[in-house]
């Protein structure tokens, strides 16, 4: 990626695909159960020069999908194991 240090190339696309390991006090079960239960298709990923949240949800389950992607940039748990 082009804003990367060049002994860190690929450090931004591996923080986003972490982002869904865990986010505010909830596992990465817990919140794919979330989203499965709510029907929402919820991905992240990073190219040279941005990273991408992408949310594709219906209208009537706009504000609980809203949550959990202010949930995955906000409170995202990277723990160590």
């Amino acid at each position: 990626m082009v804003d990367e240090p060049k002994d860190k190339q690929g450090i931004s696309s591996f923080v986003m695909d972490m982002l869904d390991e865990g986010a505010a006090g909830k596992t990465a079960l817990e919140l794919s159960d979330e989203i499965d239960f709510l029907g929402v298709e919820l991905n992240t990923t990073s190219d040279f020069h941005t990273s991408f949240v992408e949310l594709h949800t219906p209208l009537s389950k706009f504000d609980a999908s809203l949550k959990i992607v202010s949930d995955y940039c906000i409170k995202t748990r990277f723990s160590r194991s």
